[in-house]
């Protein structure tokens, strides 16, 4: 028999040693139960909860038996506490201490225990996982969810799932715990919830993977922001932490953690994109000074850095803005190199680095790429 979900409701204790009654007790719920081999050590023992929409349940049965589940809506996790037990699903799963099981609701999930097994059990409504997983996708799923049926006790979310069932049950032993109050048992139900589909492979791990990069914090939007809108001025590190609004410190390691560069490589890769886009919109005529349409001397140095590339090349000078535009990129490369992750952070902290103590005005010599100058001169 099919059934929508189990009909309990409230908190059901149900003991019993005779396996008629069991089966009567069983029967409605959709669960199939049957003895293996000898009644004599039948001892079942079934405690169930149903709180905020997840049941909670502890499951012995003494003597060996199977029990065919037919629950069209309801997913559930299964975890031993003694002895061994067998899920046959759309793959078999043998479980034991350290390994548990995810059952996915279809027409007949089987589960054959040995003599002494105990398990806990945590059932979830489909119209509650389905919710949950529509709010984490941002649209509604357009298949029925299905879980990997493995599920490792041992570390991870399998082992935190099995230590918070534990709680669970103990809890409710208790008349006084504050597990049944709608709000905390809703909670519970989305720790629970929110675990699976985070954590446990399902059909739906990769859509969700994919939308759990986290946006790039507030400060290294405003830096950028700020470096796109001041390309052409002579700005350094300083200008661009006062406008991050953050430590030095935290900056570049929030530049490095959601954008994998650093700030001051941000900005002349931001330089050299403007300048190869410049010189790609230039006719071939044009001068490099004039394609820059940035008056700023760092920018014409930036050109003219491409234009000297250009022409110590093996290749012939290029003679059209697109080949430049090359040069520029590789100009970006050969001068990236040239400062390690200890400057900035010196710079970060208001130190001068040893090579940015140049005289004034003073010019890398010639068929050299001009280093970095300090913006705060």
């Amino acid at each position: 028999m099919l059934v929508a979900r189990p009909p309990w409701q409230g908190r059901i204790l149900f003991r019993s040693r005779d396996v008629d009654e069991t089966q009567a007790f069983f029967d409605p719920t959709g669960l199939r139960f049957d003895p293996i081999g000898s009644y004599r050590t039948l001892d079942v023992r079934f405690d169930v909860e149903l709180l905020s929409g997840i049941y909670v349940a502890f499951v012995h049965f003494g003597a060996a038996a199977v029990v065919r589940a037919a629950w069209e809506t309801a997913y559930s996790v299964k975890l031993p506490v003694q002895g061994r037990f067998e899920a046959a699903c759309h793959e078999v799963v043998s479980c034991a201490m350290g390994q548990g099981v995810v059952l996915t609701p279809r027409r007949e999930n089987t589960l054959r225990s040995e003599t002494g097994a105990t398990r806990l059990s945590i059932a979830l409504t489909r119209d509650a996982m389905t919710q949950h997983l529509t709010a984490l996708l941002g649209t509604v799923p357009n298949v029925p969810l299905e879980f990997a049926a493995a599920l490792n006790m041992r570390e991870g979310h399998g082992r935190s799932l099995a230590r918070f069932a534990r709680i669970a049950i103990a809890e409710l032993e208790r008349p006084d715990t504050i597990l049944r109050e709608p709000i905390t048992a809703r909670s519970f139900r989305e720790f629970v919830t929110t675990a699976l589909l985070l954590h446990q492979p399902h059909n739906y791990s990769e859509r969700l993977q994919r939308l759990e990069r986290p946006a790039a914090p507030r400060d290294v939007k405003r830096a950028i922001d700020y470096i796109e809108a001041n390309l052409g001025a002579a700005i350094g590190l300083p200008e661009i932490v006062a406008a991050s609004a953050v430590p030095g410190r935290t900056l570049i390691q929030h530049f490095r953690d959601f954008k994998g560069t650093s700030p001051m490589r941000y900005l002349r890769a931001a330089r050299f994109e403007k300048v190869r886009e410049a010189l790609n919109r230039a006719e071939p005529e044009e001068s490099i000074t004039h394609t820059s349409s940035y008056r700023n001397s760092n920018l014409r140095r930036h050109c003219h850095s491409c234009r000297g590339s250009a022409a110590r090349g093996t290749p012939a000078a290029p003679d059209n803005a697109l080949r430049l535009a090359h040069w520029a990129r590789c100009g970006q490369e050969s001068d990236g190199g040239r400062r390690g992750r200890g400057d900035e952070e010196q710079l970060a902290y208001g130190h001068r680095h040893p090579r940015q103590q140049r005289p004034h005005g003073h010019a890398p010599q010639a068929g050299q790429h001009p280093v970095w100058v300090d913006s705060r001169r």
